[in-house]
């Protein structure tokens, strides 16, 4: 005689719990798609870097030979907005702020680009800085177009421009 035990247990709420995860997944990567927008995050503590898809497309480098660290990525910005942009982040990690910039990148084809960063520092449980979550956009239009009007006005007669 042999006795048989059987444990059910019902998985349905945690697999539709589950399938949701997976939708609201696929449709916030979607939605930062259509709107150009890049995902980040630093891992402060770690000093590791990680970009979603769109990051890559943003900086014009290749996914499998650019080395996603925080070293690499100060090699794309503008030597001319280096220093006061990683002293605005450093600002913004010290404060456990929201960081908010806009600065420019030199493409390793040579091609200057104007990003704006939006991200927010999240303090570990001690509050002490442990990891920055962000997007950044493609201005370039932008500020191409605010500095074509610049120009257009500095030509404009003075009559014309009252």
């Amino acid at each position: 005689d042999r006795d048989i035990i059987v444990c059910v247990e019902d998985i349905s709420e945690r697999i539709a719990t589950e399938n949701q995860l997976v939708t609201i997944s696929q449709e916030y990567v979607i939605a930062s798609e259509s709107a150009g927008i890049g995902i980040w995050k630093y891992d402060i503590v770690n000093d590791q870097l990680s970009w979603d898809k769109l990051m890559y497309q943003l900086y014009e480098v290749d996914a499998a030979t650019f080395d996603c660290n925080y070293s690499s990525w100060r090699q794309l910005v503008h030597p001319d907005d280096l220093e006061s942009l990683e002293q605005a982040f450093h600002l913004a990690i010290e404060q456990l702020s929201i960081f908010k910039y806009e600065f420019r990148v030199i493409t390793p084809n040579g091609r200057i680009k104007h990003i704006n960063t939006f991200a927010q520092i999240l303090p570990d449980d001690n509050n002490h800085p442990h990891k920055v979550i962000g997007v950044n956009y493609d201005a370039t239009e932008r500020c191409e177009a605010l500095l074509a009007l610049e120009t257009s006005l500095k030509k404009t007669p003075n009559w014309l421009a009252s």
